[in-house]
């Protein structure tokens, strides 16, 4: 597979006698011969390609299992957590424990009022 990454030198591929110009423009046999070997080149890198992928079938499987159990994972986890937080923000409950809590809180403001009127009649009355 390394040969595929091997950078292709169009200048191998030419006809033209004088390579040491890279201005000079190029003649149509020359960029017909260029597209034909790079054509060949592309079916060559297709077929390697092609040998990997069969040769390595088993574990291009496995992966894609791998991959495909992943993605349904996270499927499931997605519906859940949107289960859950439907389940949190539509509840009743949430209403019911706010106007506890306000409720509370407000008893808690009275207590604390209640003992600053006893502690001032305390303070009040020489004690």
């Amino acid at each position: 597979m390394d040969d595929l990454f091997d950078a292709i030198n169009v200048r191998d591929h030419l006809l033209t006698s004088d390579l040491r110009d890279p201005t000079a423009p190029l003649s149509a046999p020359d960029l017909r011969l260029l597209i034909s070997r790079l054509e060949s080149h592309s079916v060559q890198i297709k077929s390697k390609v092609k040998s990997y992928i069969l040769a390595h079938h088993r574990d291009f499987s496995a992966l894609f299992s791998l991959c495909n159990d992943a993605v349904s994972r996270t499927d499931q986890i997605n519906q859940s957590l949107l289960d859950l937080l439907a389940l949190v923000s539509d509840s009743p409950i949430d209403g019911e424990i706010r106007e506890i809590i306000e409720e509370l809180s407000g008893k808690m403001k009275e207590a604390r009022a209640k003992e600053g009127n006893i502690g001032a009649g305390e303070d009040y009355c020489g004690n």
